[in-house]
């Protein structure tokens, strides 16, 4: 999803966006417009305006107490569903209730129970908090799918990718979309991702840090689940998770088609450089016989680390063999590499911080945490370009899932929810094939 940013800088200062690619600074986040494709109104739309082919409707919908959609202009709403993921968010209120802006909570998950086998009560579990009062993420969560929040009862917390992508990076303090998202307090909100990093007060044990998303500015960063500090916000979500699914496509990219992005595979050789630097050698980048290339904005790079890993947080090798496909023209592979070459330091994104303009976001695949650096900074950032994908699947991978659904076997394998190669991976298939 689109960041929020509308604007351009240079180093320092707020700038008009350069018009041309010959222009110095051209390239970054808020010239291209990532979502129009998924926001623009269709023929079939009633708001369609033929003399306006190009109108967007509003990523986000007010939703009331039913979950039904309400007007642009309603005053009063109780979630909010983000067109783009299909998601749907618990708005927060400032009455005292359960949903109440100032209301914090202890990380708590009692189905991670094992994490560390050999430990009880096991830490990764987090922090369950004053057994007398509704402290803990894990009751918060059960309360409103009990009383069937909004209609329904399939809340849970959001994972972080899911709640870095509703950060505003147009705005700061908080860096929320205020107009959908009102209450929303410029600090910490925990996410449902665990850490699965070493303690570094105890090595021998793993997952005793969580995920959350600072809203002063954006920052994601891991925090210890049981502390004295480690009372943070929440904010629910329903919907369904989306599953990274990589394809090498054997020609020095990898398309990512959970997000329909593809990738620069092997970057890391150009080195670190300065902001700059970074925007200029995306857009003049050719690679596979395309010239479309540019720097990702931090969304874009969020969406590619893999919060499972660390050092690097990222899918060096195309371990998860069921959500692979590699349609190079040598054949399968089962030697493949993803992204091989993946520093454990900072990225890039053409994203600049609102705040200051002095420093843009970067991730970095250390860990995944997102931040931000000077822009002049000739050792700031590593790079990897990006642009929209194509026509992911042909027409041989409907063959050989179709082969290994009747048991004759095979090696391409490709799977959505996390339960193998199936119907539901056939059906995904050939919708993307009729696009």
């Amino acid at each position: 999803p689109d960041t929020g940013q509308t604007g351009c800088t240079d180093n320092s200062r707020a700038i008009s966006c350069p018009e041309t690619p010959e222009e110095d600074f051209y390239g970054q986040d808020s010239m291209y417009d990532t979502d129009k494709d998924d926001l623009v109104y269709k023929e079939d739309d009633p708001e369609y305006d033929p003399e306006n082919p190009d109108k967007q409707k509003s990523r986000f919908t007010k939703l009331n107490a039913n979950g039904g959609e309400l007007e642009e202009s309603a005053s009063s709403w109780v979630t909010v569903r983000d067109s783009l993921t299909g998601l749907v968010w618990e708005v927060k209120s400032n009455n005292g209730d359960v949903h109440d802006k100032n209301k914090t909570y202890t990380w708590y998950d009692s189905t991670l129970a094992g994490y560390n086998p050999d430990v009880s009560p096991d830490p990764a579990t987090g922090d369950p908090g004053d057994a007398d009062v509704m402290d803990d993420t894990e009751e918060f969560i059960s309360s409103l799918n009990e009383n069937e929040f909004g209609s329904f009862s399939d809340w849970r917390l959001p994972t972080i990718k899911e709640l870095a992508f509703i950060v505003n990076r147009g705005s700061h303090d908080p860096a929320s979309f205020a107009d959908y998202f009102p209450y929303t307090e410029s600090k910490p909100y925990w996410t449902a991702t665990t850490n699965p990093k070493e303690d570094y007060t105890d090595p021998s044990l793993k997952g005793t840090g969580a995920w959350a998303v600072d809203f002063r500015h954006g920052q994601t960063s891991s925090y210890l689940k049981s502390s004295d500090y480690s009372h943070y916000h929440v904010r629910a979500v329903r919907g369904i998770k989306t599953v990274q699914v990589l394809i090498d496509n054997g020609d020095g990219t990898v398309t990512d088609v959970s997000t329909g992005l593809m990738w620069e595979k092997d970057s890391a050789d150009a080195g670190q450089m300065a902001w700059q630097a970074a925007i200029a050698r995306c857009e003049t980048l050719s690679l596979a016989g395309k010239d479309d290339w540019r720097l990702p904005d931090v969304n874009e790079l969020v969406s590619l680390a893999d919060y499972n890993r660390y050092e690097p947080a990222i899918d060096t090798g195309f371990t998860d063999t069921l959500r692979i496909i590699n349609r190079g023209d040598s054949g399968l592979d089962t030697d493949m590499k993803s992204f091989p070459d993946t520093k454990h330091a900072a990225y890039w994104s053409s994203t600049y911080r609102n705040k200051d303009h002095l420093h843009a976001w970067y991730v970095n695949f250390n860990g995944g945490s997102a931040g931000y650096l000077s822009k002049t900074d000739s050792a700031g950032g590593y790079v990897r370009a990006v642009r929209d994908a194509e026509g992911i699947f042909n027409i041989s991978h409907v063959i050989l899932g179709l082969q290994i659904l009747a048991g004759m076997g095979g090696e391409f394998s490709f799977d959505l929810g996390g339960d193998g190669m199936g119907v539901d991976e056939i059906v995904y298939i050939l919708q993307e094939l009729t696009k």
